[in-house]
């Protein structure tokens, strides 16, 4: 989720984030010539020993948003939104279906690209053919239960190096 905190825009629709986000990361990984890119998230269950705390940070007043397509607003309240569990959830599932309608040409140099969304993992392949839509697949090595997207990482870093092809 830092990506998501840290983007600065103004943004009308999740269609509109989304796309910034999608597009933030390619450019990072196009500038350190990466191959591969993942995409790394938090995961919020219901029931956590860390619920306490997200309570705690949370604002009163918290509306649970669904997030039914690409065109519908944003909330005007954006970090009071981001501070509902349910809506970071409803945000990366969001992310993993918009990136799916995505044309292979805009991975740019990027051969696989993983992420991650509650416990899974999906992976995307760009086609030889910049006008093919990308390929998108469940990854089960790469789904994880674990809350912390620190932890998640060692997954895929691990992953990574076993599937290194230089």
């Amino acid at each position: 989720m830092a990506v998501v905190q840290c983007l600065k825009g103004n943004w009308k629709t999740f269609g509109d984030f989304a796309d910034s986000v999608f597009n933030f990361l390619m450019k990072l990984a196009h500038d350190c010539r990466a191959l591969r890119l993942d995409f790394v998230a938090d995961r919020y269950p219901a029931l956590s020993i860390k619920n306490t705390e997200r309570v705690r940070r949370a604002t009163q007043g918290v509306q649970r948003v669904h997030i039914y397509g690409q065109e519908q607003n944003i909330p005007k309240q954006w970090k009071k939104f981001l501070s509902a569990r349910d809506n970071k959830e409803s945000l990366l599932e969001f992310f993993i279906k918009h990136w799916k309608s995505y044309k292979s040409c805009q991975f740019a140099s990027v051969s696989v690209f993983y992420a991650t969304s509650k416990n899974k993992c999906y992976a995307y392949h760009p086609n030889r053919n910049g006008d093919d839509p990308v390929r998108t697949d469940s990854f089960p090595p790469l789904d994880s239960n674990h809350e912390e997207a620190d932890t998640r990482l060692l997954l895929h870093a691990k992953h990574a190096e076993a599937h290194m092809t230089q």
